[in-house]
Parts: C-alpha cells; sequence; structure tokens
C-alpha cells in the first residue's frame, strides 16, 4: 500500500485528516511496524555502530509509525466512531 492509496503513509507534509478512514490503520500501522522490524534487523547487522548507520534509520522508522498513530489518536479524539474504535 502506498501514500497515494493509504494517507497514513503519507510523510510529505502534514497528516490529511479529511482522506483518512477506519480501513487505512490497520494496513498501515501493519506496513510501518514492518518497517520498524526490517530497520532494526537491519541495524542489528552492521559492522559500523555510527549514528546514520544505526541511530538515524532507527528514528525515522520510528517516526513514521509515531506520525502516522498520532493522526489516528487525534482522529480518535475528535469523531470517535465505532469503525474507528474497531480499528
Amino acid at each position: 500500500m502506498t501514500a497515494t492509496t493509504n494517507p497514513l503513509l503519507d510523510f510529505s507534509a502534514l497528516p490529511r485528516f479529511a482522506d483518512i478512514t477506519p480501513a487505512h490503520i490497520t494496513p498501515a500501522v501493519d506496513v510501518l511496524i514492518a518497517d520498524c522490524r526490517a530497520t532494526l534487523e537491519r541495524v542489528a547487522q552492521s559492522a559500523s555502530a555510527t549514528w546514520d548507520e544505526v541511530v538515524a534509520p532507527l528514528e525515522d522508522a520510528n517516526e513514521k509509525l509515531s506520525r502516522a498513530w498520532g493522526a489516528v489518536g487525534h482522529l480518535h479524539g475528535v469523531i470517535d466512531s465505532p469503525a474507528l474504535r474497531d480499528a
């Protein structure tokens, strides 16, 4: 799933709250968690323990997950619905 089809995966600007639906949440979170895990595996194999090779990639992956989940949390606070809670 790409940012064009899932607004929770679009990190080019501010969150596109009006475009986010409950159907976007689980797929986006699954993709972002998988990315975090893959990044962790990749940096664990790195022979060089530098900021650019370890910390920066981990921070980038975690920041994306945090931004997506932050948008979900905001929507939960302002337009809570059964579908949103289920997602």
